[in-house]
């Protein structure tokens, strides 16, 4: 292998025909390039050289046309980006993905070539989106100039280019997946009546007679593009403010509707309560997708514990009661639904104990924990109190309801400092429920609750 690997750096900087005849003569030797190339371009100590056709082989107009597709696309899904090739100019490339775009290129489409290009297609998406470098799609318009046919798949692969690298584009996406899970039809003047869901988010289809489908929803430009995202963090801070900021909308839709002081000429609360319940789903497929384990542990250690502590004014500006309430009840239908998605209802089981599954008990008593110390008095809120009731009292609902497992491996004190602010806001049935799901631990608390 280091023999190889000596030969390969000696061919990439002469000749691309040498590469091209050391595969041909030992086959396994791809691997090696491969690996050799990827780890060149991570490194990112490379110059870059000129794609202008003579030296290196030139993307020409297929590149501008691309581009132009891709952001046509983008723009389509409410996701503005910028051009990163100015005309006149040739493109540049890495070194070393100049070298490995070209050999890839000199390969015939041949059936008995197919592990070639199994291995070469998913290198070079890999090193396309693990360099900060535009290269995806000049990669791409190289390829088309190769084979035509490839050309629909090839610009979806290059919609993912922008997201690695431009957090802008990332928030506009997430936003336009609210926005159009949101959208309220033409005709309904009660945004919370209007039609909307899983079909404006998600589209019908991508492609018709013509090519690409116009205009292509953000929910399948989002699960084509999110395990590009670079931050995580920003991304999660980014889906439970979107969240917040929907359920605002809907309050504020709720409480536009019908006379201020005329009850009935408004529709049931109810309503707005399911759609942000359903906003909340949405924000937790979203997060785990882009995320998995870690950014759901995060979101219940760090970033929602963070938001609550925050001031106020952070939040939303004098949100209102009912804004409050919608709020506080979105978040800890996320906080839950991320939990349920990812580590389900039951116990943890001995097989599963090396998995992600075995940081349930620990990453939901942290946050239980916060939630006691805040009720307990030793941790101050900056939230609204309304907001934080109803996120405390939804979320211990949604857990004493549908996970009663996860209670058994909550603290014994934790449990009664929640369950004794749940009855200072009148919730003793709530408190009491909490107490008979902990498990043989809290006999003795659910007797004295009784007593009292």
């Amino acid at each position: 292998m280091g023999i190889c690997l000596n030969l390969i750096h000696v061919l990439m900087c002469r000749c691309i025909a040498g590469l091209r005849d050391l595969v041909d003569f030992l086959p396994a030797s791809l691997a090696a390039i491969v690996s050799y190339f990827s780890a060149e371009i991570t490194r990112g100590i490379w110059k870059a050289v000129p794609m202008n056709g003579t030296e290196w082989p030139s993307p020409g107009a297929a590149l501008h046309s691309i581009e132009d597709e891709v952001k046509e696309i983008l723009a389509s899904a409410g996701v503005q980006i910028h051009s990163c090739y100015p005309r006149g100019v040739p493109p540049m490339l890495p070194l070393p993905m100049a070298a490995l775009v070209s050999l890839t290129i000199t390969f015939k489409l041949d059936r008995s070539l197919d592990y070639i290009h199994g291995i070469i297609g998913q290198a070079l998406e890999n090193c396309a989106g693990g360099s900060s470098w535009p290269s995806m799609p000049i990669i791409g318009a190289l390829w088309t100039q190769k084979v035509r046919r490839w050309h629909d798949f090839i610009v979806l692969s290059c919609i993912r280019s922008p997201f690695g690298r431009d957090k802008d584009a990332v928030a506009q996406l997430i936003q336009s997946c609210f926005s159009s899970f949101l959208r309220s039809s033409p005709s309904s003047g009660s945004d919370i009546t209007a039609s909307r869901g899983v079909g404006a988010l998600m589209g019908e289809s991508i492609t018709g007679h013509q090519g690409l489908h116009f205009p292509m929803a953000p929910g399948f430009i989002y699960l084509r593009t999110c395990r590009t995202f670079h931050d995580t963090y920003f991304v999660s801070e980014m889906i439970l403010r979107q969240v917040i900021d929907c359920s605002h909308k809907l309050a504020n839709g709720w409480s536009s509707n019908g006379p201020p002081h005329l009850k009935s000429g408004r529709p049931p609360l109810s309503g707005a309560a399911s759609m942000a319940s359903q906003v909340a789903m949405l924000g937790a497929g979203l997060l785990c997708v882009a995320g998995g384990p870690l950014l759901v542990q995060v979101l219940y250690e760090e970033t929602l514990p963070t938001l609550l502590l925050s001031a106020q004014e952070q939040m939303l500006e004098d949100p209102g009661p009912v804004a409050s309430t919608l709020q506080g009840y979105a978040m800890a239908n996320m906080l839950f639904f991320c939990g349920s998605l990812l580590w389900g209802s039951e116990k943890t089981s001995p097989i599963m104990k090396l998995s992600f599954l075995s940081r349930r008990p620990r990453v939901v008593g942290t946050h239980m924990d916060f939630i006691a110390g805040v009720l307990d008095g030793h941790i101050l809120l900056g939230c609204d109190p309304g907001t934080w009731k109803a996120y405390v009292s939804c979320f211990v609902f949604l857990v004493v309801k549908f996970v009663p497992t996860w209670l058994r491996d909550i603290k014994l004190d934790t449990l009664k400092k929640i369950a004794v602010g749940l009855r200072s806001w009148h919730e003793h049935d709530l408190a009491l429920s909490l107490l008979e799901r902990g498990g043989p631990k809290t006999i003795s608390a659910v007797v004295e609750t009784l007593l009292q």
